[in-house]
């Protein structure tokens, strides 16, 4: 990655190849990708899709999915499938390589080796994303050919390669999520597990422990096995398995309910008491994640959950293969309480949500490929710049030391003075998040000199700034911390921020955290950049990886109202005129446009913009 990093390549990476096998909302195993390349499209300017077989989809306007036909060739005899998607492949780099900077390739090694020769002249930069137990040449030889390669744990790269980047899974935990307001109708414990009907998957062990059970719990008990076979050797092994059931005289309790998308999948772990996995790739299966972040229990004698269960991995695996074993932990969380499981499965909720959920996922995947190193944070960044670039003056550097600047300075001015200040906003209580060195802060305080104010930054020199400049003003307290983490000692009236929440990725847990430290009533004001800014677009520039978590203001309002919020006005703060860099022109375009709310004209031109909303009461 070292060479990219010198070029400075992460401020153009902003185009993304993604190879995969299937692009399909409804697929049974592969539709949890189709909200992958929705996370991508967030962090990249364009993303082109090449799959072997598309289905239905819905992509922002920013994807371009193509197909190597198999929906249409996959009748064909095998060698002239071969030989269509090969041609379609090298077609396709070769067309769309002026519209790609980066190839991501999910889970097929083979496609690294097709297209590494090209990409390497093309001076493409090259990653896999690889979590399977099974080492095969192809990967070997894509190891070598990749600079990148991506795995869920290390049980999924059994490589030694220095090239190797271990970032977890990737779980909607907004989608997968318990459901609260479950309701037990009966007495029926129901199992649920989830997976390809394949040998490697063991079903026959978990058919065995449940054979074993005494019956009255076996008469509690519904089994769903979710899955579809793929190859005809599945098709024979599903046929002996459900022998076996019948043999066992299990066929009232086991039974097999096809694919199911993955879509519609949490509502069956919702309605589920147990989640089990018997799979023996040793692999960090997905499926189990998916189990976790809905709330249920889960067995499994997967080694690569040993480390991601923690203390929990005693109670919850069995050894591979061992029926009785998986018959023992069956049978106690049959007889555990209703509160005990449900405690149980939150921690393992809390677990994905910490360590697997796919906003952390394809933030680390994105950042890898643009070249911005782990270690690299906002509050990093802002230190060494005020204390290099800034000569410690941010405020001057940030707002006055140009007149296109000191326009941005005065629209915003104007706007926190006419749109928040000017209805004689009364608060005891007063939360900023990226205070700065307390530009903004300054207004509020002349409005209540005598209320308390919090400053939350990330960066200790911004809050030094902020001290040096509010010395003497008012009661105000400094906290330097990640603001997702702080816990005050009280809730606030006012929250206000200012070009301070594109640098947080979890926006969902962001406007959660507002609304906890809100009293009711309590008002919020956030100003931030605008994604939709034409300058850049008709510039050609995208949005840059320090900026990467700009939120639209459509997406941001749907936030809010989804989470209680109501009073949801946005108005644009600072305009700029596209192609002339002139304060005189976007004075003026502030001139029309200053005061109104934001609508499709005026959102041409604005670059950043207040939203507005207030806790019920």
């Amino acid at each position: 990655m070292e060479k990219w990093q010198n070029k400075g390549i992460f401020l153009r990476m902003s185009r993304l190849l993604i190879i995969t096998q299937k692009v399909d909302i409804n697929d049974g195993v592969l539709g949890f990708f189709h909200e992958w390349i929705r996370r991508f499209a967030e962090r990249f300017d364009k993303v082109t899709v090449i799959c072997l077989k598309k289905g239905e989809y819905n992509l922002p306007p920013n994807v371009k999915v193509l197909s190597l036909g198999k929906e249409t060739y996959g009748h064909y005899p095998a060698v002239v499938r071969r030989a269509l998607f090969f041609k379609k492949f090298y077609s396709y780099i070769r067309r769309e390589r002026n519209n790609y900077d980066a190839v991501f390739v999910h889970m097929n090694p083979k496609y690294v080796v097709l297209g590494a020769p090209l990409w390497k002249i093309w001076d493409k930069k090259i990653s896999l994303w690889y979590a399977h137990g099974h080492v095969g040449p192809t990967l070997q030889l894509a190891d070598k050919m990749t600079d990148i390669a991506f795995t869920s744990t290390p049980e999924g790269y059994r490589l030694k390669s220095d090239k190797l980047v271990i970032v977890g899974q990737g779980i909607d935990t907004e989608k997968f999520k318990n459901q609260n307001s479950k309701i037990k109708i009966d007495d029926r414990f129901r199992i649920i597990s989830v997976g390809r009907i394949t040998a490697s998957k063991d079903y026959g062990t978990l058919i065995q422990a449940l054979s074993v059970l005494g019956k009255d719990l076996r008469d509690k008990l519904e089994v769903s096995i979710v899955g579809d076979t793929w190859t005809d050797k599945d098709t024979a092994y599903l046929s002996g398995l459900k022998d076996r059931i019948a043999e066992k005289g299990l066929s009232g309790t086991i039974k097999f309910s096809g694919p199911i998308a993955n879509k519609d999948l949490p509502g069956f772990l919702q309605s589920a008491d147990l989640f089990v996995n018997m799979g023996l790739t040793g692999s960090l299966d997905k499926a189990i994640l998916e189990a976790m972040a809905s709330g249920l229990p889960v067995l499994t004698c997967n080694e690569a959950l040993k480390n991601v269960l923690g203390l929990y991995a005693d109670k919850l695996m069995y050894p591979k293969e061992d029926s009785g074993k998986l018959s023992e932990k069956i049978s106690l969380m049959m007889k555990m309480g209703g509160r005990e499981r449900a405690s149980l499965g939150a921690g393992l909720r809390d677990i994905v949500i910490r360590d697997h959920n796919i906003d952390g996922l394809i933030g680390k995947i994105s950042n890898s490929i643009k070249g911005v190193p782990a270690n690299l944070n906002v509050g990093d960044i802002y230190n060494r710049q005020i204390k290099g670039k800034f000569e410690g003056n941010y405020e001057y550097h940030r707002w006055k030391s140009s007149p296109v600047k000191r326009a941005g300075y005065e629209m915003t001015r104007s706007l926190i003075r006419g749109n928040i200040l000017k209805s004689g906003l009364g608060f005891r209580d007063y939360l900023e998040v990226g205070p700065g060195p307390g530009t903004w802060t300054k207004m509020f305080l002349e409005a209540s000199p005598k209320a308390n104010f919090d400053l939350v930054d990330i960066s200790s020199e911004m809050l030094n700034l902020a001290k040096q400049n509010l010395a003497g003003h008012g009661n105000l307290r400094y906290i330097e911390t990640d603001f997702l983490r702080f816990n005050p000692d009280k809730k606030y009236d006012i929250f206000f921020s200012s070009r301070a929440i594109e640098y947080m990725p979890d926006k969902d847990g962001l406007v959660k955290k507002i609304s906890d430290l809100l009293r009711p009533g309590g008002r919020g004001f956030v100003i931030t950049k605008n994604p939709k800014y034409l300058r850049s677009k008709l510039a050609g520039r995208h949005i840059s990886e320090f900026h990467k978590g700009q939120i639209s203001p459509e997406t941001f309002r749907a936030l809010l109202i989804g989470n209680g919020f109501k009073d949801v006005e946005i108005y644009p703060v600072t305009f700029v005129f596209p192609v002339f860099n002139s304060a005189f022109m976007n004075r003026t375009v502030s001139g029309i446009f200053s005061y109104q709310k934001l609508n499709t004209l005026n959102n041409f031109f604005a670059e950043s913009y207040l939203i507005r909303f207030k806790k019920p009461n």
